[in-house]
């Protein structure tokens, strides 16, 4: 009689774990695009952080509400590049740069982090624009 009820209880939950194995709390609406941004902004965390440090000379910036604004993209060596333009990647590389904006909460500014991956592949700060928080 046992065997039989693990028998039993084995397939339910075989029809039943699937069920609750992707259900997310948080899912409700992080579409694909949002998730991918979500990971984007995780990825260029130490970045930030450190572009932050650098402009407010301090150990731990606090900063909120960061969302990615523009990506851009262009090869080197390409026609795409704009022929003033200096690159030190190697042509043929696909150089991305990324507009991040986000609040830095004790300055009470708008910032505009221009993240540039062309020197050696790992993003750098390339610019920075700062508003005053309304």
């Amino acid at each position: 009689m046992k065997k039989y009820i693990y028998i039993i209880i084995f397939f339910l939950s075989i029809l039943v774990l699937p069920v609750f194995h992707n259900t997310n709390v948080n899912a409700k609406d992080d579409s694909r695009e949002t998730m991918l941004e979500k990971a984007l902004l995780q990825q260029l965390h130490p970045v930030i952080i450190r572009s932050l440090q650098n402009l407010y000379h301090e150990k731990y910036p606090g900063f909120d509400h960061e969302l990615i604004l523009q990506i851009n993209s262009y090869i080197t060596g390409s026609s795409n590049i704009i022929p003033e333009k200096k690159t030190s990647a190697i042509g043929g590389a696909r150089v991305f740069e990324i507009v991040i904006q986000l609040r830095v909460v004790n300055h009470h500014e708008i910032v505009e982090l221009t993240l540039n991956n062309e020197e050696n592949g790992s993003y750098v700060l390339k610019r920075v624009k700062m508003k005053v928080e309304k």
